[in-house]
């Protein structure tokens, strides 16, 4: 518990703060994490991976696969809702937008005035919903 309360610490004490996110981050929204997405039987008794579905090839050689896999993607992405972790980090940016720190960096122009930014693989879109553009 020593080091998480470092961790929280450090995070509150911070003034500038960037957040990378991978593929657990969608997990906790209940999404499947790239080695989970083709355990569908369709693409099981095809012997095919996640790998094989995002090879562009599909969309010549079989139109309905290629529509059926990166339509369910679209869908289970868009109808996923956030979960609570991207409230938390709202919070954070919320108390990072008030701290007089960076604002006397802002104001001589050291930082930009957004003090929070997220750098994502993640492909669900949910950062795209749940932050501006200019935090992406």
């Amino acid at each position: 518990m020593d080091t998480i309360h470092a961790a929280a610490e450090k995070i509150l004490l911070a003034d500038i703060l960037v957040v990378a996110l991978g593929a657990g981050f969608s997990a906790d929204s209940g999404l499947p994490v790239y080695k989970d997405v083709a355990t569908v039987d369709a693409y099981i008794d095809l012997g095919l991976d996640y790998q094989d579905l995002c090879d562009p090839y599909w969309v010549h050689e079989d139109w309905s696969l290629f529509l059926g896999f990166w339509g369910d993607s679209f869908n289970m992405y868009n109808d996923a809702a956030p979960h609570e972790g991207y409230e938390i980090l709202k919070q954070w940016k919320e108390r990072l937008a008030v701290d007089p720190v960076l604002q006397s960096l802002v104001d001589s122009k050291v930082v930009t005035s957004d003090p929070f930014f997220v750098f994502t693989s993640n492909v669900d879109a949910h950062c795209r919903r749940e932050f501006a553009p200019n935090e992406l």
